[in-house]
């Protein structure tokens, strides 16, 4: 069957169109159709941009349980976990908005 592609509906058909060729799916965080990628240890799927975000949340996780554990500052750690957290929190909710 050759495939149709209608411009007049936009993003929205692009969209429907690539989850329903398996290309890609829904992000856990963001809800974008995007191609998806799996962490270790999670259930969840990430686009790109959500991946790096999460795996640079676990990981700074485990340096400032490291650190403090060790008895040595983590303010700098600290920092970086909460701008990364900010853009996840971000994408989440304009995922949100983007529903409503």
């Amino acid at each position: 069957m050759p495939l149709q592609l209608h411009i007049a509906g936009g993003e929205a058909v692009l969209s429907e169109l690539y989850a329903e060729l398996n290309i890609a799916g829904q992000c856990s965080v963001c809800g974008r159709v995007r191609d998806l990628f799996a962490l270790p240890g999670r259930p969840e799927k990430f686009c790109l941009e959500c991946s790096a975000d999460v795996a640079s949340a676990i990981q700074l996780t485990t340096e400032i349980d490291a650190e403090a554990s060790a008895g040595r500052a983590t303010a700098a750690l600290e920092s970086e976990f909460s701008e990364v957290s900010r853009r996840i929190l971000e994408r989440s909710q304009l995922a949100d908005l983007s529903d409503v």
